[in-house]
């Protein structure tokens, strides 16, 4: 039985993919993003600089924090164009994507309790990713 080794192997070697990449338009992606702190409001701020670059049509990001001052001085500094505040973290399943940048467990567990919550009654089938900055541990 042969093995495969990627630091040998030619392209055409690679064995297929069994987990081939969902099928989604990058261009019309729609991301939410949950936690603009000192971390999230770069991350988020760099998404925007970054993803969509050179097609103008790339939706705006909806995003999300707890404290709402925070989530409209994000928007003074990226614009209305490029970003969108959403009223709760529930709100944000209605994204392609969610991104999290939160401080503490408890917040985490709030944020994806709302989540879950939203979920049960939307009826959407799409490709959700969700990172977290902290884990939730057994106390």
């Amino acid at each position: 039985m042969s093995t495969f080794n990627a630091y040998t192997a030619s392209a055409g070697d690679a064995p297929p993919n069994p987990f081939p990449a969902p099928s989604v338009d990058i261009n019309t992606l729609r991301v939410g993003f949950n936690g603009l702190g000192s971390m999230g409001f770069k991350m988020a701020r760099n998404l925007i600089n970054h993803h969509g670059k050179d097609n103008t049509t790339f939706p705006p990001i909806l995003v999300y924090n707890r404290t709402r001052a925070k989530a409209e001085e994000f928007i003074k500094v990226v614009g209305s164009q490029k970003a969108e505040i959403a009223d709760s973290p529930g709100e944000l399943v209605k994204c392609d994507v969610i991104v999290t940048s939160l401080n503490g467990d408890d917040v985490v567990r709030k944020a994806y309790g709302e989540y879950i919550g939203a979920l049960k009654v939307c009826n959407r089938h799409s490709f959700y990713a969700f990172s977290l900055t902290r884990t939730c541990k057994e106390r």
